[in-house]
């Protein structure tokens, strides 16, 4: 998966890096369906992250800490099928 359209950086794509919105679905459809995200941020002319990936990806990670600050399942206990309770954390 590509933050941008293509694999490789072009100027004229800077309009289309995929939204912090798009980048939490794909994490969602991948990562929390216990799979792997490989995403793809290619360096500009000069070698570097482009600034307006950085933007994109400072939100996307500052959605996703929001998004986990708080353990749902801790303190929670788990009934197997067959009777037997456990502590998950």
């Amino acid at each position: 998966m590509s933050i941008r359209d293509g694999w490789f950086w072009h100027a004229e794509q800077d309009d289309k890096i995929k939204s912090v919105d798009k980048l939490m679905d794909i994490y969602f459809s991948s990562v929390g369906r216990n799979s792997v995200l490989l995403l793809n941020i290619p360096p500009d002319n000069i070698g570097q992250i482009n600034k307006n990936d950085i933007m994109v990806l400072q939100q996307w990670t500052a959605k996703r800490h929001k998004i986990f600050a708080t353990n749902l399942a801790k303190g929670a206990t788990i009934t197997t099928s067959n009777g037997k309770k456990g502590w998950l954390f």
